[in-house]
């Protein structure tokens, strides 16, 4: 008896990886292969968040990194983290994290940078237009 219900299980898991696999396209699973391999910090990429009014680039950023698009009720964020190396490339096994308001005057865009590059795949470089910084001040209330 419990041969048959352990047979009959394995037929039904085996039908559902069938209806699994027949339903994925070759466009889907290499979507899901890059979006992993990306997780893995293995794809060289850029990221540029530009002011859509005014075409001015806000942030750039290139290098090995992980990117998590979320919106909330504090409006929507582009979350970026990069792995950092020491003076010799190396991975120190520590990573940065970037985080960048999106709203409805900027745009982002994600390329792949990989194909081709002779890159290292720990070094990463993060650009700020300067005359997009405010400066500000810190007072303490006391």
């Amino acid at each position: 008896m419990k041969r048959n219900i352990t047979i009959a299980l394995i037929a039904i898991m085996l039908g559902l990886s069938a209806v699994t696999l027949i339903g994925c396209t070759q466009a889907d699973r290499v979507n899901n292969n890059l979006t992993v391999e990306a997780d893995s910090f293995n794809i060289y990429r850029r990221v540029v968040v530009f002011n859509n009014f005014t075409d001015t680039i806000l942030f750039e950023a290139l290098g090995y990194m992980s990117i998590d698009f979320r919106g909330g009720d504090r409006g929507e964020r582009l979350w970026i983290t990069m792995e950092v190396t020491n003076s010799e490339g190396e991975s120190t096994g520590q990573f940065v994290r970037h985080m960048v308001a999106i709203n409805e005057t900027t745009t982002w865009i994600v390329e792949d940078l990989s194909d081709g590059t002779e890159t290292h795949k720990y070094k990463y470089i993060v650009n700020f237009v300067p005359e997009m910084v405010q400066p500000f001040t810190i007072e303490t209330i006391r």
